[in-house]
């Protein structure tokens, strides 16, 4: 018997089935060597003589349960097991997870269950390490409860368990979601992402489920969907707070039932990608103001992943400005006290700002950088996003209001502003509430035309009068 005592991994089946040996066999041996038991003696000896870093063993050895006695041995020298067997009994499946097998598994369907459970074991192992290095390297973080909030999600089934992660805007959500996808499969699978923010409802379904030919006017021909080449693999939504109930209805049945239909055809395709959901609002408050189902919002949310705002994750700064300081091709130096501003400013876009004013000090071109080089908005910490309320009134709106009164200037003021951010957004809600804090039904609420297909006309006045 040719034994690997040195190799990384040995694995020990025990199968009296020769069909059923083969098939697990061909399934094992990409993960190590496998080598074959006939029945629980040979294992036993097997066991006894070789180190192994897993057993597989059917519980049913030539008509008597012989199994459970080389589950026994497995347990007594912490050898991890697996059982795969066709018997169901209650009694029996209790004594063999009494005996701390990892899996019970059927023999029903093994060539789709058994690559993905032994898959999941032995990247087990080296989970950990990898996780504190993606951590280290590539999502820098030092947030523990995020850290192990992510080891628990790797343990899970991810075809069966939804996952979402909730965070504000440049928050690196999706860089989270590439990154539990790589730590989970590697390179071996698929990774699809979809935009569901700021798009024609009808693209986004397009773009998920595809289309057969003639399915809508101008769909010239067939179109694969991001489910159909994710097969196996993972679909990203990103914003999937913007996408339509429509969608919803429709993702829900394919995380449920596991199918969907391209736009135009009735023939379901069956699909096993996992799906990863990110937003960055709140979808509770969505389910009660009617744009999100209560039963699409409570299935997305399988596991959740918070993401925490850089402000209240403040030992992550410092090493994210220099993180990105080396990511820069010309190197330069911070003095000490601009590196003071940087790791005490709040970063109110996240690391998304924090990456790109990095981006602006390399771009200066200067050996060193000093605090005088910082923008105004760092030296002093203030909002980047919100415009400063003391120089919005000039002299025009100085004229205006001598000229109508204060009413009309406040009238005139709101909807000119209205029809701007309408002509900006081109009528959505959810755009209005991400670029400019208004509320969605608020903003639904105040313009002329709620469905957005009205090109502005209150947009020259406010340029003139912002000026």
């Amino acid at each position: 018997m040719k034994i690997h005592k040195y190799r990384q991994r040995n694995i020990l089946v025990l199968e009296d089935e020769k069909f059923i040996s083969i098939t697990i066999t061909d399934i094992l041996k990409k993960f190590g060597h496998v080598i074959n038991a006939k029945n629980e003696i040979e294992a036993k000896k097997y066991l006894l003589k070789y180190n192994f870093d897993l057993a597989l063993i059917d519980l049913e050895i030539n008509g008597e349960i012989k199994g459970l006695e080389v589950l026994q041995l497995c347990d007594k020298l912490n050898v991890p097991s697996f059982v795969v067997s066709g018997h169901e009994e209650e009694d029996l499946i209790l004594d063999a997870y009494g005996l701390k097998c990892e899996h019970y598994l059927e023999k029903i369907d093994l060539g789709n269950t058994l690559n993905e459970y032994v898959r999941e074991f032995f990247s087990r192992g080296d989970r950990k390490e990898r996780v504190r290095e993606f951590f280290e390297t590539k999502y820098i973080t030092q947030d523990e409860e995020l850290i192990s909030s992510i080891l628990k999600a790797l343990e899970l089934n991810a075809h069966k368990t939804p996952i979402l992660i909730t965070g504000p805007s440049g928050s690196g959500k999706t860089c989270l979601a590439r990154g539990y996808h790589l730590l989970k499969y590697g390179d071996e699978k698929t990774f699809q992402v979809v935009n569901g923010g700021g798009k024609n409802p009808e693209l986004v379904n397009d773009e998920v489920f595809g289309h057969v030919k003639g399915g809508y006017t101008g769909a010239d021909e067939n179109k694969d969907g991001k489910f159909y080449l994710a097969q196996n693999g993972t679909v990203f939504i990103d914003e999937v707070g913007n996408v339509s109930i429509d969608f919803q209805e429709k993702l829900l049945i394919a995380i449920d039932e596991g199918w969907y239909e391209p736009i135009g055809s009735s023939e379901p395709i069956q699909t096993n990608a996992g799906i990863i959901t990110a937003t960055c609002k709140d979808l509770r408050e969505m389910v009660g103001l009617g744009l999100m189902k209560e039963d699409f919002c409570s299935r997305i949310k399988g596991f959740e992943l918070r993401v925490k705002p850089l402000n209240e994750r403040r030992d992550d700064i410092p090493l994210l400005v220099r993180h990105y300081q080396k990511q820069q091709p010309r190197k330069f130096f911070i003095d000490d006290d601009a590196k003071k501003y940087l790791y005490s400013y709040n970063w109110y876009g996240n690391v998304r700002e924090l990456k790109r004013e990095i981006q602006k000090l390399a771009n200066l071109k200067k050996t060193k950088i000093y605090s005088r080089d910082l923008p105004d908005n760092i030296i002093k910490n203030i909002n980047p996003f919100k415009l400063v309320q003391e120089k919005l009134f000039t002299r025009f709106h100085k004229t205006y209001l001598r000229k109508h009164g204060y009413q009309a200037y406040l009238d005139k003021i709101k909807q000119d502003m209205i029809d701007f951010i309408d002509e900006d957004v081109c009528g959505n809600g959810y755009e209005a509430e991400e670029r400019y804090g208004i509320g969605k039904s608020n903003f639904y609420r105040l313009m002329k035309n709620p469905k957005g297909n009205k090109k502005s006309k209150g947009a020259s006045y406010v340029s003139t009068i912002v000026q």
